[in-house]
């Protein structure tokens, strides 16, 4: 089965991550042993407790906690080294207002199975209506 890890950053942003979440149970994991990491990057608000307490079927759940704000990348790279330490064959960082289609994970690995040569992959984004 392949592995594969979406890294979601959050700070202070507890109910747009827990959307991101919900948005994220819904896909289509078919043939994945998908694990959503979550680094909760210093929040100062109520977040890493409410959002650990979540259990949405369809997914693993990794919860990790910096003690501060590392800023954009280095929240990314602390949940970059836990896919590389659970050797993830695939992952994918994910912002936590995306919005995501059922099958984009099967798309997206099946891609890249195809060409081992591929090293990095990213969706076309589109940009929601008013924005």
């Amino acid at each position: 089965m392949v592995k594969v890890s979406l890294i979601i950053l959050n700070w202070n942003a507890r109910s747009m991550t827990q959307e991101e979440l919900e948005n994220v149970a819904q896909l289509d994991t078919r043939g994945l042993d998908t694990t959503c990491v979550v680094v909760d990057n210093g929040s100062t608000d109520d977040s890493l407790e409410k959002l650990s307490s979540y259990n949405l079927p369809n997914m693993n759940y990794k919860f990790i906690e910096t003690n501060e704000n590392l800023g954009y990348a280095g929240g990314n790279n602390i949940g970059l080294k836990y896919s590389f330490k659970e050797r993830f064959d695939y992952t994918i960082l994910l912002n936590n207002d995306v919005i995501l289609p059922k099958d984009i994970l099967i798309k997206l690995v099946g891609i890249a199975q195809k060409d081992q040569k591929i090293g990095l992959l990213a969706p076309k984004m589109y940009f929601a209506k008013g924005y």
